[in-house]
C-alpha cells in the first residue's frame, strides 16, 4: 500500500543508509540518496501538524534518529535537517534502522499521531552485513512495497 502524497495526514519516517557500501561503489551515491529524499519531501503537500510529518533516522553499524516527527514544523525545516546529515561510512544494519523507528520515532512523546497512518521509506543498497538481529518482530507495517530508487 503506497500512501499517496494527497494523503492529508501521514507520520513518515525516512531510513536513510550512510554504510560504507554506499560510496564503496560509486562515490556521490550518498548524496544521490540525500536527494531522492529532498525530492520526496518536496512532492508532499503540507508539512506540519495539519500534513505530513517527517522524521529521519540514518543507519549504518548504529542507528540513530536525527530528526524526529515532532520537529516537523515546516518543509523548509525538514528539508534543512536532511541536508545537515553526515556520512557515517560504517556496516549496515537495517533491522537496528526499522528497531530505532518502531521503538524511537513511531512513539508520541515524539510526534506519532494516533489516527495518522505510519510509513517508513527505507532508502538503502539493500546489503545487510555483519552478524545483526534479523528484523525486529512487531507490528511494524500490514504491508510492504518495494521500490527502487537508486
Amino acid at each position: 500500500m503506497l500512501v499517496s502524497v494527497c494523503t492529508p495526514q501521514a507520520d513518515i519516517v525516512f531510513l536513510i543508509d550512510s554504510s560504507g557500501s554506499i560510496e564503496f561503489n560509486r562515490r556521490g551515491d550518498y548524496q544521490l540518496e540525500l536527494n531522492f529524499v529532498r525530492d520526496v519531501i518536496n512532492g508532499f503537500g503540507a508539512v506540519g501538524d495539519n500534513g505530513i510529518r517527517v522524521g529521519l533516522v540514518l543507519f549504518g553499524t548504529k542507528a540513530a534518529s536525527r530528526f524526529y516527527l515532532r520537529q516537523s514544523t515546516s518543509k523548509e525545516v525538514v528539508l534543512n535537517a536532511v541536508s545537515s546529515l553526515t556520512y557515517l561510512d560504517a556496516q549496515t544494519n537495517i533491522a537496528e534502522a526499522f528497531k530505532l523507528a518502531r521503538e524511537d520515532q513511531f512513539i508520541e512523546r515524539n510526534g506519532d499521531r494516533p489516527n495518522a497512518p505510519n510509513v517508513i521509506i527505507i532508502v538503502t543498497d539493500g546489503r545487510q552485513v555483519g552478524c545483526y538481529l534479523p528484523f525486529p518482530k512487531g507490528n511494524i507495517s500490514t504491508s510492504v512495497d518495494v521500490v527502487p530508487a537508486l
